[in-house]
């Protein structure tokens, strides 16, 4: 096909490339088949063609080929293909714009080299352009091929700030298309995982609102760029953390836990955990509306996946390290399994002793009762903190509250009647 006298017209030549297209998108070693044959010094020489559809489609050939490993990219980029895609990005065709932007981001994926060779050729300042455009589709694949250069360094990160992208990425945060929402969401996500510096950049934009905003009227596997986003902010500091807390975040990770699929429970657990590890305040945010007892009984569910649980348990230890809400440790007091369990015990042996009425309210709930009821190895760090709660209580109490004690009365008073008669 490629050594053909047919190449001499521009139909047959978009015939031909429709056909490698065909041909490369199966397999690495179709691709490198394809290679062989001199396809990259066609493709390019497409790329110089006047005609736009023809460029298109040699773009397009350039993402198959690109999709399927670093090798396979680092061969575009030696064959001199970067230059003129950037130059397609700046032709007045929306197609060939949004074919060029998608070869950037397929090759930038692999590798921070390869991502640095986009950047070399001014390949952010272009991309970030055509996020300006009114086309949605053009918007998504900019928005995605940047997520893709940034993800790789904090240094990329700076890049794209610097090229001014928050005003696009806020107004595409607030559009009618949730696909586009979740791009820019996504970009959010890369942007926000990297340091304090560049995180702090995106809260100041105002990035916090527009994501929870997004979380509200989002559904499935959509919300997880932005739940991922806010627990990366939140995990950089604790007034970070405060500022999601003041958004209602939590309300919209609650609702979503309601969601079916696993995947998206695990990303909204895991930003849970992030969000109330920092003090008591955003640990009592976070049991106050009710989460930890979801939490755990997914944690319990055996029908739930491995990944799900695991988050679970982390989150559970991260938040109740923090709690000193005694109602909600009390509510998961009865439920939690031993390596739960030993977290929650030992708030308690922390809270107790500085509080009276908390004391009061642990008799009559029947905690102390069921802290008496947990068997535990000698010296291990449960049982100190069991004995440190005991210490908060009259000997009598905790001796009345012990299983077996009640029995051991009943059979003193069946003793004492005996010797009455």
């Amino acid at each position: 096909m490629i050594r053909s006298s047919g190449m001499e017209t521009r139909f047959y030549k978009r015939s031909v490339l429709v056909a490698l297209q065909s041909i490369i998108k199966h397999s690495s070693e179709l691709a490198y088949a394809v290679i062989r044959c001199d396809a990259l010094r066609v493709i390019n020489a497409c790329l110089e063609e006047f005609d736009q559809c023809l460029k298109e489609n040699a773009a397009l050939c350039l993402s198959n080929i690109a999709r399927h490993g670093e090798d396979l990219s680092q061969l575009i980029i030696d064959s001199g293909s970067l230059p003129l895609l950037i130059i397609c990005l700046q032709e007045p065709d929306i197609n060939l714009r949004r074919a060029a932007a998608c070869v950037l981001g397929d090759i930038a994926k692999h590798s921070i080299s390869l991502a640095q060779n986009v950047v070399d050729v001014s390949g952010i300042w272009n991309l970030v352009k055509q996020t300006t455009e009114t086309c949605p589709k053009l918007q998504k694949q900019a928005f995605a091929s940047l997520a893709q250069i940034s993800k790789h360094t904090p240094d990329f990160a700076e890049l794209i700030l610097e090229a001014s992208i928050f005003p696009q990425v806020l107004t595409a945060l607030k559009n009618k298309d949730m696909t586009l929402r979740k791009e820019a969401a996504n970009l959010v996500k890369e942007l926000t995982k990297h340091t304090f510096e560049t995180c702090q950049v995106v809260v100041n934009s105002g990035a916090i609102f527009a994501l929870v905003s997004f979380l509200e009227e989002a559904k499935g596997s959509l919300t997880i760029p932005g739940i991922m986003a806010l627990g990366y902010i939140a995990a950089h500091s604790d007034v970070q953390a405060l500022n999601i807390l003041k958004a209602h975040a939590l309300v919209q990770l609650k609702n979503i836990l309601q969601e079916e699929k696993d995947e998206v429970k695990s990303a909204a657990v895991w930003a849970i955990g992030l969000i109330g590890r920092h003090s008591a305040n955003h640990a009592n945010a976070v049991s106050e509306i009710g989460l930890l007892p979801i939490i755990l009984s997914y944690y319990l569910n055996p029908e739930c996946s491995e990944d799900l649980k695991e988050k679970c348990k982390r989150c559970l230890k991260q938040v109740l390290e923090k709690c000193i809400d005694m109602e909600a440790l009390q509510a998961i007091l009865y439920n939690s399994p031993p390596n739960i369990l030993k977290y929650v015990v030992a708030q308690f042996s922390k809270l107790l002793p500085r509080n009276a009425k908390a004391r009061r309210a642990f008799v009559v709930s029947g905690s102390l009762r069921k802290i008496q009821e947990i068997d535990t190895e000698p010296g291990s760090a449960l049982s100190l903190h069991i004995a440190a709660i005991n210490n908060c209580f009259p000997e009598d109490v905790v001796k009345f509250y012990s299983p077996g004690y009640p029995e051991m009365l009943l059979e003193r008073v069946e003793a004492y009647e005996q010797e009455t008669n």
